[in-house]
């Protein structure tokens, strides 16, 4: 089964890397990426630029409306999010703690749910 871990709060820690900044930033995912990599459950990963960048859209019967800034004003930054393959729950939460942004940051652990397939053709 897939899950999708998003990670929060990562770019509010003190940097503990020799040179902070949007590469540390990338450095540390990409570590992240091999150690996920290393376990046989990566699919998908990426970082996510700074909540300053982000617009909400909200769809409303006379048109759409753009909100600058997270949807959630004041909660934990979402600062990337990595897509795995698991056996269950508690094996995805395994693997999740093993990403370096957990100790100090939140890794939201959350099941995919597939989407209904048309029939296939014959």
């Amino acid at each position: 089964m897939q899950y999708l871990c998003l990670v929060y709060g990562a770019l509010r820690q003190p940097c503990v890397l020799p040179e902070c900044g949007r590469r540390a930033v990338e450095v540390a995912h990409l570590i992240c990426d091999d150690v996920v990599r290393a376990s046989q459950h990566f699919l998908a990963a990426e970082a996510l630029d700074e909540a300053a960048s982000t617009a909400s859209v909200r769809v409303a019967p006379e048109g759409y409306q753009v909100i600058p800034g997270p949807l959630l004003a004041g909660a934990a930054a979402l600062s990337g999010f990595l897509l795995i393959e698991a056996r269950d729950l508690n094996d995805a939460i395994r693997v999740a703690s093993r990403v370096p942004f957990a100790n100090g940051g939140t890794v939201e652990v959350r099941p995919v749910r597939p989407l209904p397939r048309g029939e296939k053709a014959s």
